[in-house]
């Protein structure tokens, strides 16, 4: 018997959410039942399909463990199927567990550049008569490094002039702007200045567009560091009407 994994991902890119995510700072895993109390449908049966946490803004990965049982009558057999997230490692047990036996299917999800909440379900298919199918959800809360004043600009073709986006830190220590970059997929010139307004507390992106006889848009990446290795991304659009 084998039971195939794939993997599925998205993000809730929310300032609303910055509360649910400073909820706590330090990492704990809650899960919504006790072990005792099997999930059972099938052949597996799982401590917790769901695993809820909070995640410490230093912190640039997470391990989430889903521990299982085989109450089945026959050997499982586990193999993984990827989706193109790579931000997500899964491990399972390499040897077959006959009936009775245990094991835990592991998730190390990579948070580097994430913020907000962010949702990661896993789904398992059993091979059996009934081909039963698992879902396994960890929900990460993750804290903003920082509060942007906008996520779009918007500028007149004729004459753009210069607008402003203000990124204001919302913890307790220094943070940095490490980087601000953008794409444009009409190829225009967009000038712009990066400041830090108040060293690791507020830093602007000052954005002047060129005129044009047509309309476009450009996409700003500002980059945000904490510390070596935690950093987040934050993007605002430019549009040119």
């Amino acid at each position: 018997m084998k039971l195939l994994i794939w993997t599925n991902r998205f993000n809730i890119d929310s300032r609303r959410l910055y509360g649910c995510a400073l909820l706590s700072f330090t990492l704990a895993i809650v899960t919504f039942t006790s072990p005792a109390n099997l999930f059972a449908n099938g052949p597996v049966a799982w401590n917790a399909t769901t695993i809820a946490t909070n995640l410490d803004p230093s912190v640039s990965s997470i391990q989430v463990d889903f521990p299982f049982t085989n109450i089945g009558p026959a050997v499982i057999e586990l193999s993984a199927v990827y989706s193109t997230c790579g931000c997500t490692v899964v491990k399972w047990p390499s040897e077959p567990l006959k009936p009775g036996l245990g094991g835990k299917i592991i998730l190390k999800i990579d948070v580097t550049r994430d913020s907000g909440l962010l949702t990661k379900t896993v789904c398992i298919s059993a091979d059996d008569v009934s081909h039963t199918t698992y879902m396994l959800t960890c929900v990460i809360a993750i804290p903003e490094l920082v509060a942007s004043s906008a996520k779009v600009l918007t500028f007149y073709r004729a004459n753009p002039g210069e607008k402003t986006v203000c990124f204001t830190n919302l913890l307790d220590v220094p943070v940095t702007m490490k980087s601000v970059s953008y794409d444009c997929e009409t190829g225009e010139r967009i000038q712009y200045v990066a400041e830090s307004v108040i060293p690791g507390k507020i830093f602007a992106v000052h954005v002047r567009p060129p005129p044009s006889s047509k309309p476009y848009s450009a996409v700003f990446d500002v980059v945000i560091q904490q510390t070596v290795g935690v950093e987040k991304s934050y993007r605002f659009e430019a549009q040119v009407d």
